[in-house]
């Protein structure tokens, strides 16, 4: 696949290649689950990926960038708590994604695990934000996290006594790190052939 074939392909090849993931879950019952949505939309007929910069105010992992998404509510399944807490942060309401599909689940520092769904959302949006949670909507196009010059890779993040890898893309001034490079990663190398440089 070509450079401008990664950012122009269509909606349903995206549906396809996540068709084809069987994704990883999480069942070990120390994490507590969380779900996030990673929307998705065309602009200028190429593909962006939304993302949000978190408030400084909110008691974990403030002043990061992330998805919209959060902790279940009781009896609430991942899909749900996800479309729930999008439109909770940003406004989009749930019968506006449209869900392509899921990624593996992933688990954090935090103690957190998260099924990451992947959703269509139209555009441009009427956002309605909440300002105590949301300090900055991100819009980023899809093909910037395929120059390599962005990326970068740490081992610095230590779990019961295992070292793992840190991922970073340097967006403008922007750092997308964590969970959120981690899952966005995935994302890459199912949907657009991406490598780690």
């Amino acid at each position: 696949m070509n450079f401008a074939d990664k950012h122009n392909m269509e909606k349903e090849a995206i549906i396809e290649k996540l068709r084809r993931l069987a994704p990883y879950c999480v069942s070990d019952a120390r994490f507590e689950p969380a779900a996030v949505l990673m929307p998705i939309f065309k602009k200028e007929d190429k593909w962006h990926i939304l993302l949000t910069l978190r408030s400084a105010d909110l008691p974990t992992h403030k002043g990061q960038i992330s998805f919209p998404g959060g902790r279940l509510d009781e009896g609430e399944d991942t899909q749900t708590a996800a479309l729930r807490e999008t439109h909770e942060e940003l406004g989009i309401k749930p019968q506006d994604v449209e869900l392509l599909g899921r990624l593996d689940d992933i688990v954090t520092i935090t103690k957190y695990r998260i099924t990451p769904f992947v959703g269509v959302i139209p555009y441009p949006y009427p956002f309605r934000v909440s300002e105590r949670e949301i300090a900055e909507v991100i819009e980023i196009p899809l093909e910037t996290f395929l120059d390599p010059k962005i990326y970068r890779k740490d081992a610095s993040w230590s779990f019961e006594g295992k070292t793992y890898p840190v991922h970073y893309f340097s967006c403008g001034r922007h750092m997308v790190w964590g969970a959120t490079a981690r899952i966005l990663i995935q994302f890459l190398e199912v949907v657009m052939d991406w490598k780690e440089p």
